[in-house]
């Protein structure tokens, strides 16, 4: 990677890309370099495709995804796809193996944890001498994102959908609120203001493109989205149409998708609605005696 060597590159069984680091406690500058070669991996990950990371592995990246289909029930290009949208949201997990662990090194760890996004982890490794001649290495996790707080990561699934409507949002109504994994705002910058918006809502088996009412201002606009449910119900009757009026005390409507619907339908029927009821919306929002 542009020059860098990495001890080890791994994923799992869903597609998440794994950088191992192994240092020895006795490099002076473990604590110095530990922090920027984080970072500095995770960005280098995160700027490569699947097809670019699996060449850089010499095509280890792939039978192991091919390994991971045969074992289990999701297919190969499944993983592929799920390990790309990993590596678009720089969704990868830095390990660091040590012989020992300072107890600075350790603070850093948990600072990083607890300050960042990233999923890093600290494994201290210990070394038995087996009377067979063989040598046992067992390891120790010292540091992992749970042990600071509880951290979830966006479904890939759901960020397909996600970089699929950035591929075709209309102007004026970009996604918000980027760093959360079970739901995206979409509206332009004023209607947030007023907590009235479009979402992308990761509810776990489907995937809702909805319009949500979330300030006592904006209540008056929910007949308008019961409107929308008569007609979203005519348009798309192989779909589940939802309304809740007790959402945030105002309301929501919204079309259900299953999760495993390819997200460039479900990114496209949020183009859709955006694009037959936004005025509707906006022209509703300017009768209210808003302040």
């Amino acid at each position: 990677m542009e020059g860098q060597y990495l001890d080890i590159l791994m994923v799992d069984a869903t597609g998440m890309p794994i950088a191992v680091e192994v240092k020895l406690a006795k490099n002076a500058d473990i604590r110095r370099k530990i922090v920027g070669q984080i970072l500095e991996y995770a960005s280098l990950l995160s700027n490569l495709t699947v097809d670019e990371l699996d060449s850089i592995a010499r095509g280890a990246l792939n039978e192991t995804l091919h390994a991971f289909a045969v074992e289990g029930e999701t297919t190969f290009e499944d993983l592929r796809k799920a390990c790309g949208t990993h590596l678009r949201a720089g969704q990868v997990r830095i390990i660091i193996a040590v012989d020992e662990a300072p107890e600075g090194l350790i603070q850093i760890f948990e600072f990083l944890s607890r300050r960042s996004d990233l999923d890093i982890r600290l494994v201290q490794l210990h070394k038995y001498l087996l009377k067979t001649g063989e040598i046992l290495v067992v390891p120790n996790l010292l540091v992992k994102p749970e042990n600071i707080r509880s951290r979830k990561l966006i479904d890939p699934r759901f960020m397909q959908v996600i970089l699929a409507y950035q591929d075709i949002a209309p102007e004026g109504f970009p996604i918000w609120e980027d760093d959360e994994p079970d739901w995206r705002l979409v509206c332009p910058s004023a209607w947030k203001e007023l907590w009235v918006h479009y979402e992308f809502c990761d509810w776990g088996k489907t995937i809702g493109v909805e319009i949500h009412l979330e300030d006592e201002p904006v209540k008056p606009l929910q007949e308008l989205l019961l409107s929308f449910k008569e007609d979203w119900t005519k348009k798309y009757p192989e779909r589940e149409i939802v309304w809740d009026p007790d959402w945030q005390d105002c309301g929501r409507v919204g079309v259900l998708f299953p999760k495993k619907t390819d997200p460039a339908v479900i990114a496209k029927t949020m183009r859709e609605i955006i694009e037959e009821t936004s005025a509707e919306i906006q022209k509703q929002i300017d009768l209210l005696p808003l302040e």
